[in-house]
This record gives C-alpha cells, structure tokens and sequence, in this order.
C-alpha cells in the first residue's frame, strides 16, 4: 500500500485568502495614483493610515480593510459612518467595483477592487 500523506477532509477546503486590493479616490480634488495592497490597511486623516484622506467628514482611522477567507471586508470605524454602493452601513464585503462613500452622500469617495 502506497500513501502520500494525508488526505482532505470531505466538503472541506483550504481557506483562500484574497492576494490584492486596489484603491483609488474617486473625488474631484484626489490625483493620486490606485494603490495596490496585500494586507490590512486602514483609511482616515491621520498620517499613520495607508490612505490619507483630508476632509472634515473623514475621521481620524475611519476604515479598517481587511482580507478574510470571504474576500475583502470593510468595516466602519469613523463615526460619520459610511456608505457602500450607496447603502449606509458599518461593514460589508467588497465586490468587483465597489464605491464607498467616508461619511454621507457628500463625502469623499473610493472605488475598491479586489
């Protein structure tokens, strides 16, 4: 009898998790470049997020972005909240093309692409 090792559980799979996230601001003042990440990242005023983003609705760390084993999640950590394709929300998943806008209808926009 001949064994390579051992074998997977029936209906179980490996989780996968999502290799990159790109990032652009959609507003009119924004000329920055799509960034790309592989990690968790965080989006808010402070200069110790990955995306800075400078506007009164925008709270200090305002998003957490992070890769799970579902896809990339966002999670609401400002207190003007969010809104994901135009539905308010504190957390989502994200989809190919996703807009979120930081605070309300008004606020400062970014499109997220897994």
């Amino acid at each position: 009898m001949v064994t390579t090792g051992p074998r997977p559980h029936p209906g179980r799979t490996a989780a996968v998790v999502p290799t990159a996230l790109v990032v652009r601001q959609l507003s009119a003042q924004a000329s920055c470049e799509p960034q790309t990440f592989t990690g968790p990242l965080t989006v808010g005023r402070s200069p110790d997020c990955a995306v800075q983003i400078i506007h009164p609705l925008v709270s200090r760390t305002h998003l957490l972005l992070t890769p799970t084993p579902a896809g990339w999640q966002v999670t609401c950590q400002g207190r003007n909240g969010m809104l994901v394709d135009g539905v308010v929300t504190r957390e989502a998943l994200i989809n190919q093309g996703t807009r979120i806008q930081l605070g309300d209808a008004s606020g400062p926009a970014l499109g997220l692409t897994p």
